[in-house]
């Protein structure tokens, strides 16, 4: 499988700029975010994939969306339920100092927090299995690299060798299919794990000028994206364990789907 490529250096920027300050973990007018480390994830491999996906239609060039297949082959995917967080009254600036440091002072004795998701539904083997909704298909995608090349052409026993490969399992992508409603924002609660790279990632599927915000428990900001590319990734490494606010904003005038993704 080709490296992967850097994506979404905006996006990343963004997150990555903020996550480079390091704070000590009993201050609490810091973010909670430590210096950001760890390999690339499978939310940069499924977002990379479309991206290349739609670069090769584009150019009409059959190795970029070979690649981008190759790609999905190596992503496992688990469709994962997702209900918004609950709304939760702004404490005064007191109040949210207070908070702050009695978590900090707690945070040694207090487990992990499990992830806020539904029960996982397994597509352990992409060429085998229909798609989430929304995700690429690496079949059809080798059939699009075939259908540009001419008979006889090296690249199509390349194409048929990576078709007949059940490829390992590879980083799981937690998939979910969503529609944010016009004029409307969601936020989704996270929980991420202290000390630990992690990826949000966000696939624009449609109509609809959608903003991805991520943000710590106390509300600082982490990352933000508002371009308007077919996509937006945000790498965070917390300091500690805690839960994160993703906020989906759609300000057009079309409800716009998209792809919610976290690894």
């Amino acid at each position: 499988m080709p490296p992967l490529a850097p994506i979404l250096l905006v996006a990343l920027g963004t997150g990555a700029g903020l996550a480079a300050l390091p704070a000590r973990a009993e201050d609490p007018s810091q973010p909670n975010i430590a210096a950001l480390h760890g390999s690339e994830g499978a939310a940069a491999r499924l977002i990379e994939a479309h991206r290349l996906h739609a670069l090769g239609l584009a150019a009409q060039d059959p190795v970029l969306v070979l690649a981008a297949a190759r790609l999905m082959q190596g992503v496992t995917l688990h469709e994962v339920a997702r209900q918004p967080a609950a709304p939760v009254a702004e404490p005064k600036p007191a109040e949210k100092t207070r908070k702050k440091k009695q978590k900090a002072a707690a945070s040694d004795s207090v487990a992990d927090p499990a992830p806020d998701v539904g029960p996982p539904a397994t597509v352990p083997d992409p060429m085998q299995s229909a798609p989430l909704p929304g995700a690429l298909d690496p079949h059809a995608m080798m059939e699009e690299a075939r259908a540009m090349l001419p008979e006889g052409e090296l690249l199509r026993d390349v194409i048929a060798d990576a078709e007949g490969e059940i490829p390992p399992p590879g980083p799981v992508a937690e998939v979910t299919a969503l529609t944010q409603p016009a004029q409307a924002e969601t936020t989704f609660t996270l929980a991420l794990a202290g000390d630990t790279y992690s990826e949000i990632g966000l696939l624009r599927l449609g109509p609809g000028h959608l903003t991805l915000r991520v943000t710590d428990a106390a509300g600082f900001p982490v990352c933000q994206d508002a371009s308007a590319g077919p996509a937006a990734l945000c790498g965070v490494v917390p300091r500690e364990s805690d839960h994160f606010l993703v906020t989906i904003t759609n300000d057009g005038t079309e409800a716009a789907p998209y792809l919610l993704i976290t690894n």
